[in-house]
């Protein structure tokens, strides 16, 4: 940057010629200097002026005269500025908006009252405001009177000074010509005086900042600034740069790398909350200062103005008419409408993928080493947590700090489950509506199963949490599968563990278990079961969740043959699921009664399709000690073998008649007895239809 005292002077001298013009003026230029107070013009004056004078040549050649002063001093100061390598604020302006003489006077009349008070009383005297007029301002280029608005088009919308967001007129340019008002643009005149770090506009701070180190190494970078380099440097036109993608802070990222490759800084505008209307001035104003600092000015959080991703061709023609390079984030690409001809600009669409585990990974360990206190997880366990949940940057800050705000209220050292705690808590979603979650307290030890059951549950386990290393580090996913997803489906009678499962890999996983209400979603009208299921995927797909459907014979069954428009609409009903769940990248667990009536094309496209048997004698007597509490007080004779052997029941009768039981002793006030769980083992036996037969 110049040295702030040359953009002082060299702005103190294109004041001093606004100074001379209103001396000129009134007749004062003769003897005068440009060091005469500005008092001594209201002194001349007495009343408020009602016109200008028109000089003679006497006073012409002396206001010429210092004008040439004036001029030559600022040469010197752009000579000396340039000696030192610097470019002085003004005159890069200058430069870069190729503003003429006339311009350059008009701009300097506008900026007057707000660098020297003085000004606002001179210009009080001539037209009672303190801020310049357009009459005004054109009877100081031509106080004659006869030609003035000649300059007029130079205060229009369409000249230069208004249009490049140099001065605003106050109430638009529908009012009077003659009565506008005039006011340098914010900022403005604190950057001609050598401030080019910060720009207020309408209440919010845009900084310019250095470009981030290019860590990302993306491999388009360097492609997109050598394609810039080369437009500019020809006058050809200069290409846009649109970064779409769900990570609105990883689309950041990109933006700061690429400012980086470019060796420019970095001008950022949120656009949030803001219509077309309102944001168009600001965006005005971010487009002239990035100009003006060879900055690349990125616009963000406009998405709610359309669903389309189309430019409004307000906004479309201002970026259209600055041919600066820009960078647009967005969650889906922008483009120009071509209905408005507007599509002349070339906007490079890059897509922006979310994170995949390896960066995650990378940005977990980034947020974990910036927290004030010495936490260092294993570097497999916190792979895998990255792994298992797809968030965000900001999501992964976000759990974080959740997981180190659990960890202090327990008045504890931080873990590694307040970690997953802090994931499940930044995965914002509203399946609460839609779904119901179930509670995940069991572990793999609470699991009673036969060995080859068991071995397929710890695969299942196995591939969810190594899947984004196979997938994405490994790069099988590129042509082995089609989704990330996993599904399993579950078959066996009631009560064999099929819902006790789904839990216990949703607590192994450290993921939330949501059951999926059927009754909720198959609707009698057609259309109706595909729109319901799709709220619940879409909702589903960045919420890192398991999806259970539970008793889920009505959609999972065999399709039929059509015989009638039911029958087909029930078909495609079940065409849409297979689809949706080949191309969910989460967990999805069904459970079904009625393993025998499959559909051959379903049972393809699920990667696990376990069988629960019914628990023979052995896997009885298990679940009997498993289900029965240590820690209750019990008489020592009960003996469970015997139990195991007669009462042919399932885990899950078990569990009933061992709850019951236990709250039958507490009623009687005495330790669980034989007799209260022959009771309970009773009570099922009526539920199913059965005839019990007491233990001898």
């Amino acid at each position: 940057m110049a040295d702030s005292f040359r953009n002082e002077d060299y702005l103190r001298n294109l004041i001093s010629q606004v100074n001379m013009r209103l001396f000129a003026c009134l007749g004062l230029c003769g003897e005068e200097t440009r060091g005469e107070a500005h008092d001594r013009i209201v002194q001349a004056a007495g009343e408020p002026v009602s016109g200008l004078f028109l000089p003679d040549e006497s006073e012409k050649q002396a206001y010429e005269n210092i004008l040439s002063e004036l001029e030559q001093e600022n040469r010197l100061l752009v000579e000396g500025a340039a000696a030192d390598g610097e470019e002085l604020s003004a005159e890069r302006l200058r430069s870069i908006f190729g503003l003429d003489r006339n311009e350059m006077f008009l701009l300097t009349a506008v900026i007057a009252p707000m660098a020297d008070e003085r000004f606002r009383r001179i210009y009080r005297l001539f037209q009672g405001s303190e801020e310049p007029r357009q009459d005004f301002l054109l009877g100081l280029l031509d106080p004659g009177g006869f030609s003035r608005y000649r300059f007029a088009p130079l205060l229009s919308g369409e000249g230069t000074l208004i249009s490049r967001g140099l001065i605003t007129v106050s109430g638009g340019m529908d009012i009077p010509a003659p009565s506008a008002v005039y006011r340098p643009a914010p900022g403005l005149a604190e950057w001609m005086n050598g401030t080019r770090t910060l720009s207020v506009y309408g209440g919010r701070a845009l900084f310019f900042e250095p470009g981030a180190q290019n860590t990302r190494e993306e491999p388009y970078f360097g492609s997109i600034a050598a394609a810039v380099e080369k437009a500019e440097s020809a006058g050809e036109q200069v290409p846009m740069v649109s970064f779409s993608g769900p990570d609105r802070e990883l689309l950041m990222e990109h933006a700061e790398a690429l400012s980086a490759e470019m060796n420019r800084p970095l001008l950022k505008l949120s656009l949030g909350n803001l219509g077309p209307a309102d944001a168009l001035p600001l965006i005005r104003f971010a487009l002239r200062d990035s100009a003006l600092n060879s900055a690349v000015p990125v616009f963000y959080d406009f998405d709610d103005w359309n669903d389309s991703g189309i430019l409004p061709p307000e906004l479309g023609r201002l970026f259209a008419d600055w041919n600066i390079p820009v960078i647009l984030l967005s969650s889906r690409h922008v483009a120009f409408s071509p209905k408005d001809g507007l599509d002349r600009r070339l906007i490079l669409r890059v897509p922006v993928e979310r994170l995949t585990g390896s960066r995650r990974y990378t940005v977990w360990k980034r947020y974990l080493a910036d927290l004030p206190l010495d936490f260092s997880p294993d570097d497999d366990e916190l792979r895998t947590l990255a792994g298992q949940f797809s968030l965000s940057t900001a999501q992964i800050r976000s759990a974080v700090n959740t997981g180190l705000e659990i960890a202090l209220t327990a008045n504890r050292d931080l873990e590694l489950k307040d970690l997953y705690a802090g994931a499940r808590d930044s995965s914002m979603h509203h399946l609460s509506n839609l779904a119901k979650l179930i509670p995940s307290r069991y572990t793999l030890k609470d699991l009673i199963l036969p060995q080859k059951q068991a071995a397929e549950i710890d695969s299942l386990i196995s591939m969810a949490r190594n899947r984004s290393i196979v997938l994405e580090d490994w790069g099988v996913g590129k042509k082995l599968v089609s989704g990330r997803g996993i599904s399993a489906l579950f078959t066996g009678v009631p009560g064999t563990g099929k819902t006790l499962t789904a839990q216990v890999i949703a607590g192994e996983l450290g993921l939330e278990l949501y059951r999926v209400d059927l009754s909720t979603i198959i609707s009698k009208y057609i259309g109706e079961t595909e729109k319901n299921l799709e709220r619940i995927f879409t909702e589903a797909q960045d919420s890192n969740v398991i999806l259970f459907f539970d008793e889920a014979d009505s959609l999972f069954g065999r399709r039929s043959e059509v015989n009638d428009s039911h029958d087909r609409y029930a078909n495609i009903e079940v065409g849409y699921l297979l689809q949706r769940i080949e191309t969910y990248d989460g967990i999805v667990l069904m459970a079904t009664n009625l393993g025998a009536n499959l559909d051959e094309a379903f049972a393809r496209r699920i990667h696990f399709i376990i069988d629960f048997p019914f628990p023979d004698e052995e896997t009885r007597l298990r679940l009997w000690q498993l289900l029965l509490p240590d820690d209750i007080a019990k008489d020592p004779d009960i003996d469970l073998a015997p139990f195991a052997a007669l009462y042919k029941i399932a885990g899950g009768g078990i569990r009933n008649a061992v709850v019951w039981a236990i709250y039958a002793a507490a009623k009687n006030k005495r330790p669980l007895s034989r007799e209260d769980l022959l009771h309970g083992v009773e009570r099922e036996y009526q539920k199913m239809g059965k005839v019990f037969i007491s233990l001898p």
